[in-house]
């Protein structure tokens, strides 16, 4: 989430003559990193914790793994990008998220006048169909309100995509 956000505001603010999509693209990558890691730092002092271990261990041990990724990491990019097979769209190294993200850099660049012609006023629309949606399971009585769908579970197989 937040490295999205992150994308769509420095997108904009480079511009599209300022590399906008190269520097949103960039900064997104840097938050992803520092959110996942702190995200992972957070949950394994949690277990830790609760398995008594000793802080001071789970520290030393972040910092070889930290350590350890940052060497390993670079070596295992170079090894698959060395195959030349890297984003091909059918080859064995795909990656389907690039073009979304790069489209997403796109209209942070352009603005939503880069996206197709009804594409603002479906978004608003099926907005406006979410949150009424959520009202409708909110306010009905629970007997006919179990009967609304969830849009967020309408939502998941668009956002993880067929498998």
């Amino acid at each position: 989430m937040y490295g999205k956000l992150v994308l769509f505001i420095f997108a904009a603010w480079a511009g599209a003559a300022g590399n906008g999509i190269i520097v949103g693209l960039a900064i997104c990558g840097v938050m992803f990193a520092t959110t996942s890691s702190a995200a992972t730092l957070m949950g394994d002092f949690r277990t830790g914790y609760i398995t008594l271990a000793a802080p001071r261990a789970m520290f030393v041990a972040q910092l070889v793994g930290q350590l350890l990724g940052a060497i390993l990491a670079p070596v295992a990019f170079m090894l698959f990008w060395g195959t030349g097979q890297v984003n091909v769209p059918h080859g064995p190294y795909p990656s389907p998220f690039s073009t979304i993200y790069r489209g997403m850099g796109l209209i942070g660049t352009e603005g939503f006048g880069a996206l197709p012609k009804n594409c603002g006023t479906l978004m608003l629309a099926f907005f406006v169909g979410g949150m009424l949606m959520c009202l409708a399971r909110d306010l009905l009585p629970k007997r006919f309100g179990r009967f609304v769908p969830s849009p967020m579970a309408m939502g998941l197989p668009f956002y993880i995509g067929a498998a």
